[in-house]
C-alpha cells in the first residue's frame, strides 16, 4: 500500500477561503426594530385604530433608529456604510443577471438592494417629517403606503434572491458570518442581495 496516499495535501492558507462579518449586530438590531416599528406605524395610523395612541410614539422611535443609521452608515462596519453599497453604475449590470438568472454574489447588498435601501430611508425621513410638522395628512399618508409598498417588494426581492442564492439573504440578515471570502477579497460563497430595511 502507497502510504504517501494516505495522506492529504495541508492546505494552502494563501489561497484558502475564510468567513468574514457582514452584517454587524447594530445593523442587524436596525434592521429588524426598524421594520417592526414601520409595520406597527402603519396600523396604528388610522383614527379608528386601537393602537392609535402609541402611533406619534412610534414615529419617534424610528426618527431616533434613522438618525443613527445615517451616522452609522459612514462611521459602522464596511458593509454597513453607504459607500459600500450606494452603486447607481452598478445596477443595469445587475438588472441583466438578474434576467439571465446568474446573479453576481456580492458582499453586503447588491446594487438594487442598496437602492432599495437607500429609497427606504429617503422615505422614512419624508415621512417622519411630515408627521411631526404636522404639515400635510394627505402627503403624510401617501409616503407611509409607498414605503410600505417599497418594503414589500423588497421582500419579495430578498426572498428571490434567497433561492439564487447560498447560504440566503434571510440567513445572512440573521446569521453573522455569511460570506466565505478568498485571498483576492472576492467572495466564494454569499449571499446575493443585501441587507436591512434596512436591512
Amino acid at each position: 500500500m502507497d502510504h504517501a496516499s494516505d495522506h492529504r495535501a495541508a492546505p494552502d492558507r494563501s489561497t484558502a477561503s475564510v468567513a468574514v462579518k457582514v452584517w454587524d449586530v447594530p445593523t442587524r438590531l436596525f434592521h429588524w426594530t426598524f421594520a417592526t416599528l414601520i409595520v406597527f406605524a402603519y396600523l396604528s395610523a388610522e383614527e379608528d385604530s386601537a393602537l392609535r395612541a402609541w402611533h406619534m410614539a412610534a414615529g419617534y422611535a424610528v426618527a431616533i433608529l434613522l438618525a443613527f443609521r445615517i451616522v452609522w452608515g459612514f462611521v459602522g462596519g464596511e458593509f454597513a456604510r453607504f459607500a459600500s453599497f450606494v452603486r447607481l453604475d452598478a445596477v443595469p449590470r445587475h438588472l441583466r443577471e438578474l434576467l439571465r438568472g446568474r446573479p453576481e454574489p456580492t458582499q453586503g447588498h447588491n446594487p438594487l438592494g442598496g437602492l432599495a435601501v437607500v429609497l427606504m430611508l429617503t422615505l422614512a425621513i419624508a415621512c417622519v417629517a411630515t408627521g411631526a410638522l404636522n404639515k400635510g395628512e394627505e402627503g403624510h399618508e401617501l409616503i407611509g403606503t409607498l414605503l410600505i409598498a417599497i418594503a414589500g417588494l423588497h421582500v419579495l426581492a430578498v426572498l428571490l434572491m434567497s433561492a439564487l442564492s447560498s447560504p440566503s439573504v434571510m440567513e445572512s440578515v440573521a446569521l453573522p458570518l455569511t460570506a466565505l471570502i478568498g485571498p483576492d477579497r472576492k467572495s466564494t460563497r454569499l449571499n446575493s442581495s443585501h441587507t436591512d430595511i434596512s436591512r
